[in-house]
């Protein structure tokens, strides 16, 4: 059961990431990247992606890491979840209305919300749905944010919604200047998130 209880941990956690599309695969660009008026419509507009990478989730009780290969189409997901220990593939495939969560042994979950989902199965408050924008480099519209913009306008940090987002990496693929290195912090938890590649 407690091995259950971690799996589903990160499971859920790798689906709730996810906020799917198809391409061809891209490697970084060598071009010269957008003015920042064009590069912040790029990013308003991509709304189809596929991501790859890795998410390490550390909080006073919690210490988890896991590999995920996201889709994106529009605002529905789909998102394969690749644990440690040969446990198999999880996925969690959702909107902004419902979330379902399949883990690796057949079991399946669903919430209204990622945010739902996750407090009733974890007890953990997570900005779920703002990653859909904070992981293009986008701050959520709407709401109250403090950036910190590095000399090519590129967020650098991010103060919103109570929490402090920092963009350590950047990579330009297809003329897409995309966030690789993703930290979230708040006092109670610490969330980094690694893409290796992203399809667009």
């Amino acid at each position: 059961m407690h091995f259950f209880v971690r799996v589903l941990k990160l499971g859920i956690l790798a689906g709730l990431l996810a906020l799917g599309g198809c391409a061809s695969q891209h490697a970084p660009s060598s071009s010269s990247p957008a003015t920042s008026k064009q590069q912040r419509h790029q990013l308003e507009q991509l709304s189809q992606w596929q991501a790859k990478g890795a998410f390490a989730l550390n909080t006073e009780t919690h210490h988890l890491s896991a590999n995920l290969a996201w889709q994106q189409h529009g605002r529905n997901y789909d998102i394969s979840f690749f644990g440690p220990m040969g446990m198999g593939v999880i996925q969690v495939q959702g909107n902004p209305n419902r979330v379902r969560l399949q883990t690796g042994d057949g079991k399946v979950f669903y919430a209204k919300s990622p945010e739902e989902l996750l407090r009733t199965q974890l007890g953990w408050n997570l900005p779920i749905s703002h990653l859909y924008y904070w992981i293009r480099g986008l701050p959520v519209p709407g709401i109250p944010s403090k950036p910190t913009l590095d000399q090519d306008q590129r967020l650098v940090q991010l103060r919103q919604a109570n929490w402090l987002v920092s963009f350590k990496q950047y990579s330009s693929y297809q003329g897409v200047v995309l966030p690789t290195k993703i930290i979230l912090q708040n006092p109670q938890l610490n969330l980094r998130l690694v893409i290796s590649q992203w399809v667009l």
